[in-house]
């Protein structure tokens, strides 16, 4: 079953980071764990935990980027939402 698969996934991916967080993987396992959290399981707590853990300890990573691009551009759908919510109620 899918959940089946993203819970191996997830135990692989954990796994990498956990017992190689030199190797040359270990950012794009918690890439792709943030992607899996974010995506598939609907857990954007959990994926803002990975992706804050590649950010923090793989600064150099290609994927550190793309984190922060994607953190902004939900920061800013957001704030869209509550400016929204916010011109509603004061009308």
């Amino acid at each position: 079953t899918k959940a089946l698969r993203l819970s191996e996934a997830i135990a692989n991916f954990k796994t990498v980071v956990r017992n190689y967080p030199e190797s040359e993987v270990a950012d794009d396992a918690l890439f792709e764990l943030g992607r899996i959290y974010a995506e598939e399981a609907n857990n954007p707590e959990k994926a803002a935990e990975m992706w804050g853990d590649l950010i923090k300890n793989y600064k150099n990573s290609p994927y550190a980027t793309n984190v922060l691009y994607a953190k902004v551009k939900e920061l800013r759908r957001n704030a869209q939402a509550v400016s929204k919510k916010q011109k509603k109620r004061f009308k």
